[in-house]
């Protein structure tokens, strides 16, 4: 261990020896800092700063989760109208080369996909209906028919629906609108 003599630096010309591993000086055995004063070593944190430290915790906590499933919940959104714009373009492709829309997803090799709530997608083929299949069809708030060919969607997270949009088992859902011209979430349209 190195250590120098600065008797020259420090007031009324007393002896004191820097040690450069310790960074303090010593005089009798007793580390003084170099602002004046005993030195005390610190063994852990205070109670106040375990508190605090704590409490910026939660408070991070507190807002970071939920966030973090507000993100989740759109992307299962996002996730589910990517789907549904796939299966729609197999039963496009599907009804193109059949001249007629599948009877059911399994036609177009769907019917294990499940949504991302983990609830199979719904499909009804209305041209296939009888009646002009204003009975299982999906429609709005004034009755109308959402489309004229077929409806496909996802019962969302909690896994029922209506079949009309605006009743608030179907708040939730996650469907194929205007004949195709509309993917998303049911509150969106």
């Amino acid at each position: 261990m190195e250590s120098w003599h600065i008797s020259k630096l420090l007031p009324n010309r007393s002896t004191y020896r820097v040690s450069a591993i310790r960074g303090c000086y010593k005089r009798d055995e007793k580390c003084f800092s170099l602002y004046g004063g005993a030195r005390h070593k610190s063994s852990g944190f205070t109670l106040i700063e375990l508190m605090i430290v704590t409490a910026i915790v939660m408070i991070l906590t507190g807002i970071g989760i939920p966030s973090y499933m507000s993100y989740l919940g759109k992307a299962k959104i996002v996730t589910a109208v990517a789907e549904i714009k796939m299966i729609t373009t197999h039963i496009e492709a599907y009804n193109a080369s059949n001249y007629e829309l599948p009877a059911d997803l399994s036609d177009v090799g769907y019917q294990d996909l499940l949504d991302p709530w983990g609830n199979p997608y719904q499909y009804f083929n209305i041209d296939a209906a009888s009646g002009g299949g204003l009975g299982e069809a999906r429609v709005d708030s004034n009755n109308y028919q959402v489309n004229f060919d077929y409806d496909l969607y996802s019962m969302g997270k909690d896994g029922v629906t209506n079949k009309q949009l605006d009743h608030g088992k179907s708040e939730d859902d996650v469907f194929r609108g205007n004949n195709g011209s509309f993917f998303g979430p049911v509150v969106k349209y």
